[in-house]
């Protein structure tokens, strides 16, 4: 069900963020949702009273940077607004880019498998280190394999993530160090290392409303943002 392996140390830095009630109609998402997820949420802000965390938007474009379900799931519930923080996104010392790395528990091999039906190209790599320069220069779209082997895999970003979500949504684990997941995976799994979307490339997305697949971003925001706790009984309705 998507579980999150998170190794990077919270923030310490504290930076004082002033949460605005806003539009939910004014904010641009730029991931799907993920079903579960937001059907988790909704329970857990009915229960609570309350929405814990506010969502966090670039202050520029508008587009939602964390709390996609929280945006969606308040919209679900009847609301009309909800909390939020903006910030400045091209501030690396804010906020900064970066993906998910999945580990499936299938064995390399099926995987391949499916790729190929879907025309991807795949080709083992014959030295034993693992050359992630090829996937940040995106020479390769991808690396995927384990600690016993490896493979590239060349073509569409997107169809290699949907083959995965389509066929082991339930059986995959996600990680926010690309050498830990790969590091992980043992022969009867695959670790799967993509690139980065840039920023840029993000906010270009915004112009064509670009929606991309859950888990494609992680927005890592390098100070400590508080809990809001803003009641339930506060947020105007439609």
């Amino acid at each position: 069900m998507g579980v999150e392996i998170r190794t990077e140390r919270r923030p310490i830095r504290t930076k004082k963020f002033e949460v605005e009630l806003v539009s939910l109609k004014k904010l641009i998402p730029h991931e799907m949702t993920i079903k579960y997820a937001l059907e988790a949420f909704k329970l857990a802000v009915q229960v609570d009273g309350m929405v814990n965390h506010p969502i966090i938007v670039d202050k520029t474009t508008n587009l939602i940077l964390d709390g996609h379900h929280r945006h969606s799931g308040l919209s679900a519930l009847g609301f009309s607004k909800g909390p939020a923080i903006f910030i400045d996104y091209n501030d690396d010392n804010i906020v900064s880019l970066d993906t998910w790395y999945p580990k499936v528990r299938h064995p390399t091999q099926k995987i391949i498998s499916e790729f190929e039906k879907e025309d991807l190209i795949v080709d083992e790599c014959s030295n034993d280190f693992i050359d992630y320069s090829k996937v940040a220069t995106r020479a390769a779209t991808a690396i995927i394999g384990n600690k016993t082997g490896h493979w590239t895999v060349r073509g569409e970003r997107e169809l290699i993530f949907k083959i995965i979500r389509d066929n082991w949504l339930d059986d995959t684990i996600y990680y926010d160090n690309a050498k830990h997941c790969i590091n992980d995976a043992n022969e009867r799994e695959t670790a799967i290392i993509s690139w980065t979307y840039s920023k840029k490339e993000i906010l270009e997305g915004v112009k064509s409303h670009k929606i991309y697949l859950p888990k494609t971003t992680r927005h890592t925001m390098h100070y400590l943002v508080e809990n809001c706790d803003y009641p339930l009984s506060k947020l105007p309705v439609k």
